[in-house]
């Protein structure tokens, strides 16, 4: 890009010697990234302030004020058009490229070349930018055979859109949407989440393709079998997974979480028999898992992250081996799988968080470890916090207590 081009110049003179060089680099990943990452927010801000000021002509909304210069009429803040750059890149005038023409020619001061001679300086422009030593410029955009190393991250992303939409919808309102040239102006907001979605999408697919791989070890699903394989190509198929085109775009929000999240309850549904569950509204489907049958989601206020804290589907006719992965739900505060058929102890991971009163335990007493006192019949603290009874456990505490025997055959009569 030119930022790059001039070497990131902040004055003049340095920005000066690196004119022999626009149109005609592009920086290294690793510094793109580099520039990307640690400016991006504010950039991003100064964009939006940008537009904010200048349609509003020079209010300074953080502020409350109108900018002096503005107010004196020192220069006129208020837009004579509105433009999108994106229509000025090509070999003949747009509707953008006639509106510049119609402000300067009504400019005063101003010296424009005749209007007869445009289309030809134009058509030069175009052709001279789409020389070989000059293909790689930005203003080339949209261009196809850019690398996705050179694109944003799927949460940049989701800020950019996320302040496009909040700036549309603000202009669409009265009575901003009252001043001059708001509607070109919403229109190309419009246009702007509309062209850059696919770029969006391409995104998410790398996104999930790169988590599959680490989180599954199996980028193309070609490796794993049976349920292993259903999580992966589950996972990395966008379309089950409604949070990327639902139209919102949180910020910061915690997509690698949400996946293993997402992951962990998918194989539960699979290796637990969930086609035999009582009531299985959402499960296994694209919907967001947060409103999953059983499952509930918060804000964990000290990270800032929505994340799944209950897990609770007693009597729900789930069975198989007590599902280990369940330990790595890690701000889980609740587990209730109460009244199944699980076969199995409650992993020592979980037990550990329980004990540790960071997850509440509700369990059966053939999963839960905790220790059954015979002299008081009750059971011990320990992994589960709260135990539904074995009856048999519980008949033979009294038979020992009526008649200090576990074996009836030896009283006889």
């Amino acid at each position: 890009t030119m930022r790059w081009e001039l070497d990131y110049a902040k004055d003049w003179a340095s920005s000066f010697i690196r004119i022999p060089d626009t149109y005609r680099e592009r920086p290294t990943v690793e510094k793109w990234e580099l520039w990307r990452d640690a400016k991006f927010i504010g950039e991003i801000g100064a964009w939006f302030y940008f537009y904010d000021f200048w349609m509003q002509g020079g209010f300074l909304e953080k502020y409350n004020y109108t900018h002096p210069r503005c107010v004196n009429m020192e220069i006129d803040c208020h837009p004579q058009q509105v433009v999108d750059f994106e229509n000025l890149y090509t070999d003949a005038p747009t509707d953008d490229f006639l509106k510049i023409s119609s402000v300067l020619d009504s400019s005063q001061n101003v010296d424009v070349i005749a209007n007869q001679a445009r289309d030809c300086v134009l058509r030069n422009v175009y052709n001279r930018t789409g020389h070989q030593d000059l293909n790689m410029h930005q203003a080339s955009r949209p261009f196809p055979d850019l690398p996705m190393e050179y694109k944003f991250t799927l949460p940049q992303f989701d800020r950019i859109f996320n302040k496009t939409i909040d700036l549309r919808n603000k202009y669409l309102e009265e009575p901003l949407s009252l001043r001059p040239h708001v509607d070109d102006f919403v229109q190309i907001l419009n246009g702007y989440i509309e062209e850059n979605t696919p770029e969006f999408l391409e995104t998410v697919d790398l996104f999930l393709e790169e988590y599959v791989a680490d989180f599954l070890g199996d980028p193309n699903c070609e490796t794993s079998t049976g349920t292993e394989f259903e999580v992966c190509d589950f996972m990395k198929n966008r379309l089950n997974h409604d949070i990327f085109s639902d139209g919102f775009y949180p910020d910061e929000f915690p997509y690698y979480e949400w996946l293993t999240e997402r992951s962990i309850l998918l194989r539960t549904y699979l290796n637990n028999g969930g086609n035999e569950w009582k009531v299985t509204t959402g499960w296994n489907g694209p919907e967001d898992h947060c409103n999953w049958e059983g499952i509930t989601c918060a804000k964990i206020e000290e990270d800032n992250e929505f994340r799944v804290l209950d897990v609770s589907l007693p009597n729900n006719q789930l069975s198989g081996l007590f599902p280990p992965d369940l330990r790595n739900i890690e701000k889980m505060e609740v587990l209730n799988l109460t009244a199944n058929a699980l076969d199995g102890p409650i992993p020592d991971d979980l037990c550990t968080h329980s004990i540790g009163d960071k997850l509440y335990i509700n369990g059966d007493a053939k999963n839960c470890p905790n220790i059954f006192d015979m002299s008081i019949g009750q059971y011990m603290p320990g992994c589960c916090d709260k135990i539904l009874y074995d009856v048999d456990i519980y008949l033979n505490y009294f038979r020992i207590l009526l008649w200090d025997e576990t074996d009836c055959q030896a009283l006889g009569g």
